[in-house]
């Protein structure tokens, strides 16, 4: 798979041509760049999803890159969403909860003594009842759990476990959300990092 002519996904969003620069750059580190596809295939082509439906995995992800601010990443998890959820009232509601979670964390309050000063409030996702009552409560409660891990980790905490499990969430549905959220802020973040590196070579050139 190291030697892969095919684009994958990063190449997707960045719109990477082979044999570019670009691509020239990301094929110096194939093993990364294999990880980091075959981690994007397990995430959201799962052969066995479970409880967590391909659906909720695109909207939790499309909330988790515009949080993160990487505005093609963003564009690829709502066109994802799309294909699968075509509800214009989902797409709606999601709209509004990603805009009142919005922020630039990391937030929240240091426990250890001496961080406390360096503490910093907020924006805290409170998923209203009319986006609760079409989203359902089972992804609402995906959606503020990703907000916190995104925005608010230092508040991580068993209280944030137990409203998962509160709405019917178990363990592996949990793990898979927080390894979904690692790897979106991730990708957002590396996509973000390439997009400002051939940004400087068109200013170069």
């Amino acid at each position: 798979m190291t030697n892969d002519t095919r684009p994958d996904v990063i190449d997707e969003i960045l719109d990477v041509r082979p044999g570019d620069r670009l691509d020239r750059v990301r094929r110096a580190r194939p093993v990364a760049r294999e990880q980091a596809q075959v981690a994007y295939e397990a995430i959201f082509r799962p052969a066995h999803p479970g409880a967590l439906a391909v659906a909720e995995r695109y909207a939790v992800a499309w909330a988790v890159a515009a949080w993160t601010g990487e505005p093609g990443t963003v564009a690829h998890y709502r066109d994802r969403l799309l294909e699968v959820e075509p509800r214009a009232e989902v797409h709606a509601a999601l709209s509004r909860v990603i805009a009142d979670g919005a922020g630039t964390g990391p937030f929240g309050r240091f426990r250890e003594p001496g961080l406390a000063a360096r503490s910093t409030d907020g924006s805290r996702l409170v998923v209203g009842a009319a986006e609760v009552d079409v989203l359902g409560e089972e992804l609402s409660a995906l959606l503020a759990h990703a907000h916190a891990l995104t925005l608010r980790p230092r508040e991580a905490s068993p209280a944030l476990l137990e409203a998962l499990t509160d709405v019917g969430w178990e363990a592996t549905e949990i793990v898979a959300l927080s390894q979904l959220v690692a790897y979106v802020s991730f990708q957002a973040r590396l996509v973000a990092g390439l997009r400002a590196l051939r940004s400087t070579w068109e200013v170069a050139a």
